[in-house]
């Protein structure tokens, strides 16, 4: 050491010695601890990572039950609809056939009643000689007063003779009210009948008809059908004489026969009833 104020090197050196050997056991010793933290760290991000792959793998495997879940949804509805659409369907089928089995049923009580209504035809399709067979077929229709129309119809249609044909007509339109078989009766066919007034009157056998469908219930408007206007007005009286009301007589278009009918009212009246 020169002099008093000098600086000792040596104790200097021995400062700086202990102080690099401070800094570097707290330098290795920061280190080792950073690696630690690091080595720390990786496995961390490692187990991370492998935590995060599971999770990806366990998403992919939820999202895969839930597609799969939502296909058997769809399935399951798309089965319901059309279970339903089925369903529906076999309802209007049901219908469609109870329907048709109306049908089915009307049909064969109609056929029965046929049957049951020709039941009788056999006698006359069996007769000797053609103007028997027509004879008995007209009786057929005389007797049978509740025939269906249409058997009434092929009835007088089978009718050979004109004039027995046009009585089948009148009786078959006299028993069911059917006023369009009086129109089927040829224009040459009469009636002659004893009126109500007392005078013998010859009708045609057409208008006679429709007459005494009129006056089954005393409609004036059926007299209408008559094309002729003096049978028309004759239809009118009788509907006034039967039913005894004077009021019918002022729906008679010719004046005698108006004048006619309100004088038979007048001397008391002519009740055919």
């Amino acid at each position: 050491m020169a002099g008093g104020s000098g600086i000792d090197v040596g104790k200097m050196f021995g400062i700086y010695l202990v102080f690099t050997l401070i800094f570097f056991v707290a330098f290795t010793l920061f280190h080792a601890d950073l690696s630690k933290k690091n080595t720390e760290c990786k496995t961390d991000l490692a187990e991370f990572r492998d935590e995060l792959r599971d999770c990806v793998i366990e998403n992919k495997r939820h999202m895969r039950l839930f597609n799969e879940a939502e296909a058997a949804y769809n399935n399951t509805f798309e089965d319901y609809v059309n279970l339903n659409l089925s369903y529906e369907t076999l309802d209007a089928e049901k219908n469609n056939i109870e329907s048709r089995l109306d049908v089915v049923l009307a049909e064969r009580n109609c056929c029965r009643d046929k049957l049951e209504s020709v039941g009788g035809l056999d006698d006359c399709e069996n007769a000797e000689y053609p103007g028997k067979r027509d004879e008995c077929l007209l009786e057929y229709i005389a007797e049978k007063k509740n025939l269906p129309y249409y058997v009434q119809q092929a009835v007088c249609d089978e009718i050979i003779n004109v004039s027995l044909r046009d009585k089948c007509f009148f009786y078959s339109a006299l028993y069911s009210s059917q006023w369009g078989f009086c129109f089927q009766i040829s224009e040459e066919s009469v009636f002659q009948i004893l009126s109500c007034s007392g005078s013998d009157e010859v009708y045609p056998l057409r208008y006679y008809c429709i007459t005494q469908i009129a006056l089954k219930t005393y409609d004036t408007h059926t007299c209408a059908l008559i094309d002729e206007i003096v049978f028309r007005n004759q239809c009118i009286l009788e509907i006034a004489l039967y039913s005894n009301n004077p009021k019918v007589c002022e729906e008679i278009v010719d004046r005698e026969m108006k004048e006619s009918c309100n004088d038979i009212f007048s001397s008391g009246g002519c009740s055919c009833s």
